[in-house]
């Protein structure tokens, strides 16, 4: 729910956004970058981060509440999960 003094949710990421993202697509980063830019919030359903954490091996801080890049040149911004 949001309240008038949240921001709203301007993106939902599904499995193969996500998939894409840890793999590096600008694609998928860019989007994420506008939305985070303006100050919006993204969502990543929980049955989509389960799937995803399920496949990839993920050692780099992407989907954790870890860190603050991911990517070669650590310029993409990390998806964060509340701990």
């Amino acid at each position: 729910m949001t309240s008038p003094d949240t921001p709203s949710v301007q993106l939902i990421l599904d499995r193969s956004a996500l998939l894409a993202y840890v793999a590096g697509s600008m694609d998928v980063a860019e989007p994420i970058h506008e939305v985070a830019h303006d100050g919006a919030r993204l969502g990543v359903p929980a049955v989509v981060a389960a799937e995803v954490l399920a496949v990839v091996e993920h050692d780099a801080s992407v989907l954790t509440n870890e860190g603050t890049a991911y990517g070669d040149g650590g310029d993409l911004p990390v998806i964060r999960f509340p701990g």
